[in-house]
């Protein structure tokens, strides 16, 4: 059995669990759980507990967890601002450290790199990537 987890980082980001054995696939996806932070007023942070606690629902070992994809985040100069480059590079690197706790060195590949291996194409394009998962993985929502 493979077991995969994906996950597209950040406070509105998703989640996808997978378990595939030939003929077989069992796939869940969900929003990236969040709570409200202590300190800072209006402000979100991952809420690991819950993230983890998804993740022991699914029923996955995660010991037996053969991959973990965290797409790579970066900074867009003249787009991002420097507050919330800093706040995605926190939660990317909350994230990281996560994985490597559960004894799992996440894969960090770019968008475009996962996005041309998985649909053949070098594309920024979103609706291809939702396109290729509806048409693949049609119970999933």
């Amino acid at each position: 059995m493979l077991y995969v987890i994906g996950v597209d980082p950040g406070l509105r980001g998703g989640v996808t669990l997978m378990a595939w054995t030939p003929g077989c696939t069992n796939v869940e996806t969900f929003v990236m759980p969040v709570k409200p932070s202590v300190f800072m007023k209006n402000k979100q942070l991952i809420d690991t507990k819950k993230l983890r606690a998804r993740i022991d629902e699914f029923e996955l070992p995660i010991s037996a967890c053969s991959l973990v994809m965290l797409e790579r985040q970066s900074v867009r100069p003249g787009i991002d601002g420097l507050k919330n480059a800093f706040t995605n590079g926190t939660l990317f690197g909350e994230l990281i450290c996560f994985f490597e706790m559960l004894d799992h060195e996440p894969e960090l590949p770019t968008s475009q790199a996962w996005k041309k291996e998985i649909l053949g194409q070098d594309s920024q394009d979103k609706a291809a990537a939702i396109a290729y998962c509806e048409a693949n993985f049609p119970s999933v929502k």
